[in-house]
């Protein structure tokens, strides 16, 4: 009998801890989603990076492109990389994106 609970224990712990490590990152990306703003630079589930430019109840718009504006579920947004990484003074987002990746060190 103790050799059955033993046996439990330790199949169970690690699939408790792994079940509440998703939940705090669900937590994060639902606080995520709902602190979103106009001009944030985001990223989406599916690896599109775009910047906010409204917010429409479950619907985000997101500009891909100079000029090109994309609709998407609020859903879709996993990541705000304003909030990850303020800019340094006097240095432009998307030079510090471009030099932060790992294809350009």
């Amino acid at each position: 009998m103790l050799f059955i609970l033993g046996l439990l224990l330790v199949f169970l712990i690690p699939q408790i801890l792994l079940v509440r490590k998703q939940r705090g990152r669900q937590q994060e990306i639902l606080a995520t989603q709902k602190s979103l703003a106009t001009g944030d630079r985001v990223v989406t589930a599916s690896g599109v990076h775009g910047t906010v430019v409204a917010v429409q109840g479950d619907q985000v718009e997101l500009e891909i492109a100079p000029g090109m504006v994309t609709t998407w579920e609020l859903l879709a947004v996993v990541r705000n990389l304003n909030a990850e990484q303020p800019a340094a003074a006097g240095e432009d987002v998307a030079k510090l994106e471009q030099r932060e990746h790992p294809e350009n060190q």
